[in-house]
């Protein structure tokens, strides 16, 4: 008997242990028993809003709020009209906030328009809670079967990730069961809001498959006046914005473009974490806020329209050090007798220090302009052509200055202009110069993280700012992406012994890319290292079918 009785108290305390273990977990998205917490959705119906009143007096933590709406498809998009007020209202209390927009659509290419236009209504604002698509009209079964309707609202859904939000998905529970398969959406990691209106909150439990539950439509509150407004129920531990800690710092820059002075990520809220987006020397950034902590909020394009994120303030900010005072000394204990003298005056001593000459002061001042697209490619070590002994110029390009490089020679690519020549140092005398040379000398031999593929066929080239094509790329040829505009992909692609930069339409490269990933998916040819970065569309690390759709996307979105 005490044998079993001590058995029967190991196993309780255990269990004790065990259950006290699993409280202390990290919080990931949860169900009802972990955490839950009260909210309301609004639009134009409910008027407008005393916020302050109504998150003083009513227990509430979050608001979804209507962004948008396409009624139907043979109607006009419009955005409601009391969405900004909502926003900046809910915000300025410190509420949770998210967005959705109620669309119509009986095509898939009219869904995937009215989501980028969904986009560009919200854009510079931020979310605490998912952005949701609002998908209950009729009008959207005519887009196909459950599975085609499922993977154009993913495509959707991709897109909002793509922007930088978090996606969600709300429905009633019949479109849930006979039109959609949540499952996939889950299983992308998207968040679904359940319409289902018990008018009591304790009634049942969804949390198990449900981020955020509708539970009313009769919801009457301090503060609103318009019509009810809808209750909802969160599952899920949203984290507000503003608990990252950011104070906004009056004496720093915002309200005003600037351009990066180096390329860098973008960050999420908290300053730490990637978005998977960069910003370079040729993004202009709408500088909306900047903190104390370091970070400003910015409005910058990306190929899906206009997106907010946060940079470090220091990428907008000279970085070199300014020029300090000769060091101090004790005055003599008598003056000079003669005050006058030149080298005494404190106006003189700067200008009589010695100092070093610049290295190459006529090259820096004439220098051909820079081509900023190469930035985060160059510096890059490279060589001249073999069998090539080259003649090296002055900054005109016209001068030369005395030196040849040899294909022996270790160069470094420091900069590289419009007018196809580049900045180089070398070795030269047991020392290492500066000077000119066309790009088209060279081989690049250190090609970093830009990605580079193999073309399947022949690709037509053109110069830059030139719509007439000036030759192709052929079949089965190494091309190096380096850049990109609104309609046209930068490449060096290597051709002859050389090495050329040059352009390609967008359509030609995205069918290389359609058709690289198709054969990976289907298992008929495996992807390089290099090849991955310019097929992960979504930045996720993982190459599946949801890059193969943003793919099919851009190529039926390209603008000829």
């Amino acid at each position: 008997m005490q044998t079993g009785r001590r058995k029967k108290r190991c196993a309780a305390l255990l269990l004790t242990v065990l259950l006290l273990l699993t409280v202390m977990l990290p919080a990931f998205p949860v169900n009802a028993y972990w955490f839950r917490e009260n909210g309301v959705d609004v639009s134009v119906y409910q008027g407008n809003i005393d916020w302050e009143t109504f998150a003083a007096n009513n227990d509430m933590r979050f608001v979804i709020m209507r962004a948008c709406k396409l009624p139907s498809p043979t109607e006009a998009f419009f955005v409601d009209d009391n969405f900004d007020r909502n926003y900046e209202g809910a915000r300025s209390v410190g509420l949770k906030v998210g967005c959705y927009c109620r669309i119509a659509a009986n095509s898939r290419d009219q869904l995937l328009q009215t989501t980028q236009r969904y986009l560009m209504t919200i854009a510079g604002k931020e979310f605490d809670m998912p952005v949701y698509l609002d998908l209950e009209d009729d009008s959207l079964k005519k887009i196909g079967s459950k599975s085609i309707l499922t993977n154009a609202v993913i495509e959707s859904m991709d897109m909002i990730a793509a922007a930088g939000y978090h996606p969600g998905l709300y429905a009633n529970l019949n479109w849930y069961n006979n039109n959609l398969d949540g499952s996939l959406v889950k299983a992308r990691g998207y968040d679904l809001w359940l319409a289902r209106w018990t008018h009591d909150p304790d009634a049942q439990d969804f949390s198990t498959g449900y981020s955020v539950w509708q539970y009313s439509d009769k919801g009457s509150y301090t503060g609103m006046t318009g019509t009810a407004v809808d209750l909802d129920v969160s599952y899920v531990d949203y984290r507000y914005a503003g608990d990252h800690g950011r104070t906004i710092d009056p004496a720093k820059p915002a309200g005003q473009y600037l351009v990066p002075l180096r390329n860098s990520a973008v960050y999420y809220a908290d300053g730490t974490t990637p978005t998977g987006m960069t910003v370079t020397t040729a993004t202009p950034c709408y500088v909306q806020e900047t903190y104390t902590n370091g970070l400003c909020r910015v409005l910058y394009g990306a190929y899906t329209g206009q997106r907010v994120g946060y940079l470090p303030l220091s990428v907008f900010e000279e970085t070199t050090p300014a020029p300090t005072d000769p060091p101090a000394t004790d005055p003599p204990t008598e003056q000079p007798t003669d005050a006058h003298q030149p080298e005494e005056s404190p106006i003189e001593i700067p200008i009589e220090i010695p100092t070093d000459p610049p290295t190459d002061p006529p090259a820096i001042q004439n220098e051909p302009e820079q081509d900023p697209l190469w930035n985060g490619i160059v510096p890059v070590q490279a060589k001249v052509l073999d069998d090539t002994y080259c003649d090296v110029y002055e900054a005109d390009c016209e001068t030369w200055n005395g030196d040849v490089i040899d294909p022996a020679d270790e160069c470094t690519i420091e900069a590289a202009f419009v007018n196809g020549w580049c900045r180089v140092s070398y070795p030269s005398g047991g020392a290492v110069r500066t000077g000119y040379l066309r790009l088209s000398d060279f081989f690049m031999k250190e090609r970093k993280n830009f990605g580079q593929l193999y073309t399947s066929a022949a690709v037509t080239t053109y110069e830059r700012f030139v719509t007439a094509p000036t030759g192709s790329i052929p079949a089965k040829n190494l091309v190096i992406y380096t850049g990109e505009d609104a309609s046209m992909i930068q490449v060096i692609y290597a051709s002859s012994g050389k090495c050329y930069l040059s352009w390609i339409s967008k359509r030609e490269w995205y069918e290389i890319l359609l058709q690289i990933l198709d054969a990976h998916i289907h298992g008929k040819q495996p992807l390089v290292e290099r090849q991955c970065s310019l097929v992960d569309c979504d930045h996720d690390g993982v190459i599946d079918v949801f890059d193969l759709a943003l793919i099919k996307w851009r190529l039926d979105h390209v603008i000829d």
